[in-house]
């Protein structure tokens, strides 16, 4: 499971598909194959002609590897050309969660900065050079913080400046939002609208934990419409993909959902990898037609 060094497009990648899967040896039954077979039989006619079909396929078939784990699934293909193979689905698994943060962090960290509010010295850090009225608001907002007192109106003025918000505002949104014993639809906002490239990454962390816990609520439901955003919705997509080796199901249903609705043509293989695997012990019975109905509203199939 290394780098994959070779490409097609997605019309060749559906042609090595289909004809993996016609071919499956009887050592490796294949889940819900005919449903398989069917739906690249509708890729490849539908999207014959497509400039679609033409671009590059980011999930290549695996073709003579067999998956045996939704982590080893995610992990081959996230994490190709990032980090060596793997083994086994606890080893895939603890790949998956390097992949997350990697994912919410590649860019170039944040530089401390040195502010001084009212005789308490604070280290913010931001990842952008800060204006005058910038750097007021901002040493509003570490002052606040500080003192827990109307913190959710510095961190918006901070954020209607332009400002990138210190670290202790993006953990004090966090916090927050991750508090299952309220439904805090403003920090989600504030969190929404700042210029923090982190935000996704600790969106995706409270989103996870408000469907642990207290399953699709307003903040989870609000959580999803900002992974949407066209602003972040690359960004967000492989962190969702990662998702969807979670331990719990639940977690997995929702991140297959929203890539429904923020995915392409390309997912497809990825998905069907999942679909194709053995049944797994912890799998919710709705699991499999959740990921089915995904992937047929990628491929835009009449339901």
């Amino acid at each position: 499971m290394g780098s994959q060094s070779v490409t097609h497009t997605l019309y060749e990648d559906w042609q090595m598909r289909r004809q993996r899967l016609a071919s499956a040896p009887a050592s490796h039954p294949v889940a819900y194959r005919d449903i398989q077979l069917h739906v690249l039989d509708y890729l490849l006619d539908r999207y014959r002609e497509s400039p679609e079909a033409a671009a590059s396929a980011r999930f290549l078939s695996p073709g003579a590897t067999w998956f045996n784990h939704r982590a080893i699934v995610v992990h081959h293909h996230l994490g190709s050309g990032k980090v060596g193979g793997v083994k086994t689905a606890q080893e895939a698994q603890q790949r998956v969660s390097g992949i997350v943060k990697r994912i919410s962090t590649e860019r170039e960290g944040p530089s401390d900065m040195r502010i001084d509010t009212f005789g308490f010295d604070f280290s913010a850090p931001t990842e952008r050079s800060l204006t005058p009225k910038q750097y007021v608001a901002v040493k509003n907002v570490l002052f606040l913080l500080r003192w827990r007192a109307e913190a959710h109106r510095a961190i918006d003025d901070a954020i209607r400046l332009g400002a990138e918000l210190p670290r202790q505002a993006m953990e004090y949104l966090f916090a927050c939002i991750h508090d299952e014993s309220r439904e805090d639809l403003e920090a989600v906002d504030l969190l929404s609208r700042c210029k923090n490239r982190s935000a996704v990454g600790y969106a995706v962390l409270a989103w996870r934990h408000r469907l642990e816990t207290r399953g699709r609520d307003p903040v989870a439901e609000l959580l999803r419409e900002f992974f949407l955003r066209p602003h972040v919705r690359e960004q967000a997509g492989d962190c969702i993909r990662a998702e969807l080796a979670e331990k719990r199901a639940a977690v997995r249903m929702e991140a297959a959902s929203i890539l429904g609705d923020m995915a392409d043509l390309a997912d497809i293989g990825l998905l069907s990898d999942l679909l194709s695997l053995p049944p797994e012990a912890d799998e919710d019975p709705r699991e499999r037609n959740e990921l089915i109905a995904v992937i047929r509203k990628i491929a835009r199939m009449a339901t």
